[in-house]
């Protein structure tokens, strides 16, 4: 696999000097505007399935009625007609999930609107298998519209005009053969001068520096080479699901060739968020959008408000399991996408970060001769760390180094990378390069997770 991946590595910067990209100023002219819409891991889930508990970072009990509310919200607006849907549409692949979900989806091309769907992991399971998902969602929801396809899953589509997606429906790996289909769309997009864009299900870019360490086996296989491949290869943005996580992530190669991954998080989950993409002339604008509300009473809550509620509810158990009840917080863990053999391998410094936790306040950190702004001294900082969760998955990640929160965090990240070079002369390897760069994805992201405008 390395060897092939050096060979196309290869072959993707000889095309993109025998055939250079010609989409430039008049082609950008003469494109007509797009705009389409994007939802990620719907987790479709029966009303009349055995309901589950309360709490989570999605709620299962109203994925369906969710659903409908954003199916509702795409189909009132008449911008576009025109809506992605990438991967874990179902909960666990139960036929009546498939039947539910369906159902929502004929909604759209009962209208005349159009639907492009790749699925994933969560959508097969006993009962339906994933060589059965061609035949349920290939003759209406995207497949037969397309002008190439590959091994009955992953297909190529003109949305319109000057634009065409590649549907890359792969669980976690792109195989040789199908790495030489890509690339040779690529190609001939860029033949063409039209924009090429992508939809997988699994994480292109890490949607925060943390996440390969915690759970590089949720990220797409060799994605730093295969990134890198298609990057130079002419492909510059992809859109993802499968984290929960809502985001937008860079990588720029050695070739400086920019390439952007605009994950979505989960439709069901805090905070109900799906995307707008407009293209028109040579830029991209992405916004984030939230399903307003459903039928259900919640109490009295908006269903943000709702969903924030149990999200943050589940993350202060797991914070206070973490320090008292190892064994429930391995359990939990699993949620963000923390093994449980990662936790009781490593038991004791999770034991003793977790009583940390909960015993200082941000205050604490003048011990070590760091300032802190006296507006946020008496912050717990386990409740920083249920907001910091919670802002990474709701793509609010705002306390930069200018941010009364931000600076002695980051000062003291920095501080603790000195130590890293002698931490290393006793041959420990560890799984970063900086807890600055590490810990800051946490907090921060220079661009926008939800908004934002990049060149075509």
């Amino acid at each position: 696999m390395k060897r092939f991946i050096n060979t196309l590595l290869a072959l993707a910067l000889l095309a993109g000097f025998v055939l250079p990209f010609t989409a430039g100023a008049a082609d950008a002219e003469s494109r007509q505007p797009l705009t389409f819409y994007i939802i990620s891991d719907t987790h479709y889930y029966d009303p009349t399935e055995p309901q589950p508990g309360e709490g989570g970072q999605i709620d299962l009990r109203y994925s369906a009625e969710i659903l409908h509310a954003a199916v509702s919200e795409f189909l009132a607006q008449e911008e576009s007609d025109i809506l992605l849907v990438s991967g874990d549409v179902t909960h666990n692949g139960n036929r009546i999930q498939h039947e539910g979900f369906i159902r929502e989806m004929r909604r759209i091309t009962e209208a005349g609107k159009r639907m492009y769907v790749i699925t994933a992991t969560h959508d097969y399971g006993r009962e339906v298998s994933r060589n059965d998902l061609p035949g349920m969602y290939n003759a209406e929801f995207g497949y037969q519209l397309a002008y190439s396809t590959f091994d009955d899953f992953s297909y190529a589509v003109e949305l319109a005009p000057g634009y065409r997606l590649l549907c890359l429906n792969s669980d976690q790996s792109y195989s040789d053969v199908m790495m030489e289909w890509i690339f040779a769309r690529i190609a001939e997009a860029k033949a063409a001068g039209d924009v090429i864009l992508a939809m997988t299900h699994r994480p292109f870019l890490p949607p925060a520096d943390f996440y390969p360490v915690i759970s590089e086996r949720d990220m797409l296989r060799d994605y730093d080479k295969v990134s890198t491949i298609l990057a130079d290869a002419g492909l510059k943005f992809m859109f993802t699901g499968h984290s929960h996580m809502h985001g937008i992530k860079q990588k720029t190669t050695a070739q400086g060739n920019t390439i952007t991954d605009i994950t979505t998080g989960a439709l069901c989950g805090y905070p109900a968020p799906y995307r707008k993409i407009e293209l028109s002339g040579d830029t991209l604008r992405v916004s984030t959008l939230q399903v307003q509300g459903i039928e259900s009473d919640l109490k009295g809550l908006t269903l943000q408000e709702h969903l924030q509620h149990n999200f943050t509810g589940m993350l202060t158990v797991l914070f206070d399991a973490m320090a008292n009840d190892i064994e429930t917080f391995a359990g939990m863990a699993g949620a963000f996408s923390v093994s449980r053999e990662t936790v009781m391998e490593n038991k004791l410094l999770f034991q003793t970060m977790g009583r940390l936790f909960q015993r200082l306040k941000l205050g604490s950190l003048r011990l070590l001769l760091i300032r802190v702004d006296s507006s946020v001294r008496d912050v717990q900082v386990s409740n920083l760390l249920v907001e910091f969760v919670g802002n990474l998955y709701a793509g609010n990640r705002i306390y930069s180094l200018d941010t009364p929160i931000g600076k002695p965090l980051f000062t003291l990240a920095k501080r603790l990378d000195r130590v890293l070079p002698i931490v290393k002369l006793f041959n420990l390897k560890l799984p970063f390069e900086s807890l600055t760069s590490l810990f800051g994805s946490l907090i921060y992201n220079p661009i926008s997770d939800t908004l934002g405008e990049f060149a075509l």
